[in-house]
């Protein structure tokens, strides 16, 4: 009995474990079970990764001046006189020389302050040195050891180098005021030298200035002549000894006025057609005249009309 029990048992399990899976697991719809984003808060969302920046446009790069030779103009030639100046005004030489030498000083002091460092450095080594050797020899001192005798000869040694750098130092030291005096002396020279060249220009400008200012002006044409245009006027009166005219002209349109000339040094006198004199010239004669093309109150020609 009891074998033929177990035989229906283990059927009735076979049988069981024949059903699909998905009848003897009931699966809850989907509808019930809502969107898993609905359950979840902000909090608890998972931030997504920033989407990636757009690309930036590749600006094309510019090209080297030497392709684009239209647009580099060469710059046009300087004629400011003051440059001209400069080559031969003694002020400018000499700022050019000072500025040399105050370049060529700079550059030998910095070279003697990296030896005067370097000098301290070695000094402060040695005084370093020989003051941990005579610890260490007052030490053997009180052990009652013979060798801090050595020691200590040791530490005078390198006292000695300190004072070796000590007074290279000093040497150092002088160099920088040999060239200052150096630079003050030069600079002196420098400044007598454009001063004294400067005075030598002006006196030449001043010389040049007054050959110019009394040379004598270089006189007027004289004689007869008839350059330009007539000119017609009436006499109101007549200076014959010192040969002075006061003539009136002018016309309705430009309007009339009065003028005084000078009769230039022989010019030509015509009265009536025929050479004459300035005294036959009375007031109220009309007169057709030419002045001097450089000098416009000058007459140069002169003719007259007394009928």
């Amino acid at each position: 009995m009891k074998l033929t029990f177990c035989f229906l048992l283990v059927g009735s399990l076979l049988l069981g474990c024949k059903e699909p899976i998905s009848d003897a697991v009931e699966v809850p719809n989907e509808s019930a079970l809502g969107p898993i984003v609905e359950s979840v808060t902000p909090e608890q969302t998972i931030e997504k990764p920033p989407a990636p920046a757009p690309l930036e446009e590749k600006k094309p790069k510019p090209k080297p001046a030497e392709s684009k030779p239209s647009r580099t103009e060469p710059e046009p030639e300087r004629t400011d006189p003051a440059e001209d100046r400069s080559e031969t005004d003694p002020w400018q030489i000499a700022n050019q020389q000072r500025s040399e030498l105050r370049d060529r000083i700079n550059k030998e002091r910095q070279e003697i302050l990296a030896q005067m460092r370097a000098q301290l450095r070695k000094k402060q080594k040695s005084l370093q040195t020989a003051r941990n050797i005579r610890n260490k020899a007052n030490k053997l001192k009180k052990d009652k050891d013979p060798s801090f005798k050595q020691l200590e000869k040791e530490a005078k040694e390198h006292d000695n180098l300190a004072k070796q750098a000590e007074n290279e130092h000093k040497q150092i030291q002088q160099q920088l005021k040999k060239i200052a005096r150096e630079q003050s002396d030069e600079n002196k020279r420098i400044s007598d030298w454009a001063r004294k060249e400067a005075e030598k220009l002006r006196k030449l400008e001043e010389a040049k200035r007054k050959q110019e200012q009394f040379q004598a002006e270089k006189p007027l044409e004289t004689g007869p002549m008839q350059i330009g245009e007539v000119r017609k006027a009436q006499v109101r009166s007549i200076n014959p000894r010192h040969k002075v005219l006061n003539l009136f002209s002018g016309s309705s349109e430009e309007g009339f006025s009065t003028q005084v000339y000078e009769l230039g040094q022989d010019a030509a006198i015509i009265v009536n057609g025929v050479p004459g004199q300035l005294e036959s010239i009375r007031s109220g004669n009309n007169l057709n005249f030419w002045v001097h093309p450089e000098d416009s109150s000058t007459i140069t020609w002169l003719e007259a009309n007394t009928e």
